[in-house]
C-alpha cells in the first residue's frame, strides 16, 4: 500500500528546505551551514528510519506530536518525561565530575542533553512496548 501523496512529499520538501538553508547560510557562515546540513540530514534520516521501522503506522510519539494522542499515549509521554527527570541529577553529577577531571564545561553540558535525550527515547520505547 502506498502512502498518501502528502506523506510522499514530506521528505523531498524537507530535504529541499535543508539544502536551501545550507545554500543561504554558506556564504556568510560556512560552519553554521554545515551544521544545519548535518543536523537536518540526521533529522530526515531519523524520520525515514522511524517510518520504516513502524511500517508507516503511527506510534504514541507520532500521535502525540500530531495532537491525536489518547490517554494511554499521554501517560506514556508523562512517564518518559518522569524518567528523564529521575536521570537528570545523575547526569549533572557525572558532568560535574567530568569538569573536575578536565573536560570542557560546554562539552559536559552537551553530554547532559544527550543523556536526557537517550533516556527519553529509551524510556518511551520501553513504556510503549510494555504497556
Amino acid at each position: 500500500m502506498t502512502p498518501p501523496l502528502r506523506m510522499r512529499l514530506v521528505l523531498p520538501l524537507a530535504g529541499t528546505i535543508v539544502l536551501t538553508l545550507f545554500a543561504g547560510l554558506h556564504p556568510r557562515d560556512p560552519s553554521t551551514a554545515w551544521g544545519a546540513l548535518c543536523g537536518g540530514g540526521l533529522v530526515l534520516a531519523a524520520f525515514t528510519l522511524a517510518r520504516r521501522l513502524t511500517g508507516g503506522n503511527d506510534n504514541a510519539f507520532v500521535r502525540g506530536a500530531k495532537g491525536q494522542a489518547d490517554e494511554r499515549d499521554a501517560q506514556i509521554l508523562t512517564k518518559a518525561g518522569a524518567c528523564v527527570g529521575a536521570a537528570s541529577p545523575l547526569a549533572v553529577g557525572a558532568a560535574m565530575v567530568a569538569v573536575v577531571w578536565g573536560v570542557a564545561p560546554l562539552t559536559a553540558l552537551g553530554g547532559i542533553a544527550w543523556v536526557q535525550l537517550v533516556v527519553f527515547v529509551a524510556a518511551h520505547w520501553w513504556l510503549q512496548r510494555t504497556s
